[in-house]
């Protein structure tokens, strides 16, 4: 693969996050954010908990005649599961629950201050003093800008919904590197979303269980579930082989743009000047923390 191929497929993968997110969004007057949310880890759970199997069944092949004892779990090892899986379980929720309240586009930069502040956090450098200013400028445009953060009582619950599954997201960049210490492969993603789908089946059925008998939910749920987690996931991985961290994470930076893009197209929902420099500047601080990233680790 080219490195040009492995940009296209980072691309790609933005592409497809930004509208899949959109689209959830499209469906929610018919299924709710609640049942989109549970669709969207269900699928994605038993589709890499299938990918899984298919790994456990290889590996089982392979060891067949190997009577030697196999490794058991340690108590780290759940433990670390578990907080990672309630990290991206309810980041989905609450994220579903903020862009059901705010523009997309806009939710999606205000989600983004949660690993732009893991990264700066762990700089320690001025510069990256200088690019979490630039980050907090954004939130004030869209803060200052007509109907940006401003449009009653629904908006700011829709922030602070926003700002949940930033906390989140920052949770689950901490909690990953633990989690492969003693996971390996898919094998974290796949029991994590299984286990929302579990979690969540209980409250669905009880608020909104009769959705579930329109096949087009059913529809509709699968493709957000392979747009939002088990196509990105799999481009990303392919892409990581070829490029290093700073250009994929350059290029992932341009997730609020392309969210903006989506929710104009899908959605019809138009952003002002000062929304859109916000968004700007929330991607360029993105880029400049990925600069600092690469110049400390290179």
């Amino acid at each position: 693969m080219s490195r040009g191929q492995a940009i296209g497929l980072v691309v790609a993968s933005v592409t497809a996050v930004s509208f899949g997110g959109a689209t959830a969004k499209f469906l929610f007057q018919g299924a709710g954010p609640w049942v989109m949310a549970w669709l969207r880890v269900t699928v994605a759970g038993v589709v890499l908990g299938c990918v899984v199997g298919v790994m456990k069944l290889g590996t089982y092949v392979r060891r067949r005649h190997d009577s030697s004892p196999r490794p058991r779990r340690s108590r780290a090892a759940w433990l670390s599961l578990l907080g990672y899986a309630a990290a991206l379980v309810t980041m989905n929720v609450v994220f579903y629950q903020g862009i059901a309240r705010i523009p997309y586009g806009v939710a999606v930069t205000i989600e983004f201050l949660g690993p732009l502040t893991v990264a700066v956090v762990k700089g320690h450098g001025r510069r990256d003093l200088l690019w979490a200013g630039l980050a907090a400028l954004g939130v004030v445009l869209l803060g200052w800008t007509p109907g940006g953060l401003t449009g009653g009582r629904e908006m700011w619950i829709g922030i602070a919904f926003i700002l949940a599954a930033a906390t989140c997201w920052a949770c689950y960049i901490l909690i990953g590197p633990v989690v492969g210490r003693h996971w390996r492969g898919v094998e974290p993603v796949a029991y994590a979303y299984l286990f929302g789908a579990a979690v969540l089946t209980g409250p669905v059925l009880a608020t909104r269980g009769e959705v579930l008998a329109d096949p087009r939910v059913w529809l509709t749920g699968l493709v957000v579930g392979v747009l939002n987690s088990v196509l990105p996931y799999s481009l990303e991985l392919a892409a990581l082989r070829r490029l290093d961290q700073h250009t994929f994470s350059i290029f992932m930076s341009l997730e609020p743009g392309f969210a903006a893009v989506a929710g104009l197209v899908l959605l019809h929902e138009g952003l002002s000047a000062g929304e859109l420099a916000a968004i700007a500047c929330v991607a360029a601080a993105s880029i400049g923390v990925g600069r600092q990233v690469r110049r400390r680790t290179g």
